[in-house]
């Protein structure tokens, strides 16, 4: 069973590929930009989810958090995150292209 952290590392992991190669596709990029970006968008994914993974578990952990900051920072960790994953390689394709 998945919960919502661990659902959205596999989600930033699909995203970011994806992401990567739609705005290489959208500036009419060749395929080995394509490629290229969409290793690159699967490389922030799988980083950034990770990373996103253990720091919302060590927030879910934490002693001195109260208990409703906790919970809310924990579901908020994941959404930036996977927010980022989308638009990083977004960002880095209109950075090249113009």
């Amino acid at each position: 069973m998945l919960n919502w952290t661990d659902f959205s590392v596999l989600l930033m992991i699909l995203a970011g590929p994806f992401s990567g190669v739609a705005a290489a596709h959208q500036h009419k990029a060749g395929v080995a930009s394509l490629i290229l970006f969409g290793v690159v968008g699967l490389a922030v994914g799988f980083g950034v989810g990770m990373i996103s993974n253990k720091f919302a578990y060590r927030i879910l952990r934490s002693k001195r958090l109260p208990e409703g900051l906790k919970f809310v920072a924990y579901m908020f960790t994941p959404m930036c995150s996977l927010l980022l994953v989308i638009l990083l390689p977004a960002v880095l394709a209109v950075m090249i292209w113009h």
